[in-house]
């Protein structure tokens, strides 16, 4: 926890609050998500840490963050490479790394261009 700021509590009903005020996201009634995906770059973020990290608060969330696209695995899909992370993906898809590494908003800006590429290359994501 961070002095001053949102606990993990107040920043997923943060998330919460903000996709169902988006008219084009839908949720069933499970809250699973029905025409959108979170995008990952590893398993790690929604695969352990934040299912441990609210086991350990002892506290529920959405259904919407047990549905990602790891873009490691697709890009093994597409390419026949398991990357060990966005740089190699990065470069061998003959991108540039915008900002730095590591960084919230770079990485996600980052995994979009990937995503973009790979798209643009006839890819079709499916959930890992």
């Amino acid at each position: 926890m961070i002095n001053g700021k949102p606990n993990i509590t107040e920043c997923l009903n943060v998330v919460d609050e903000w996709i169902k005020s988006k008219n084009d996201l839908k949720l069933d009634a499970e809250n699973n998500p029905i025409n959108f995906i979170f995008l990952t770059c590893g398993d790690w973020d929604l695969k352990t840490m934040l299912p441990s990290q609210c086991k350990y608060f002892n506290i529920n969330y959405s259904n919407y963050f047990k549905n990602w696209i790891n873009i490691k695995k697709s890009f093994a899909q597409m390419t026949g490479h398991f990357p060990k992370g966005m740089p190699v993906m990065l470069k061998m898809l003959n991108l540039t790394l915008d900002g730095r590494h590591h960084s919230g908003i770079d990485d996600c800006k980052n995994i979009a261009k990937i995503v973009r590429e790979m798209a643009s290359r006839g890819f079709i994501f499916v959930k890992t």
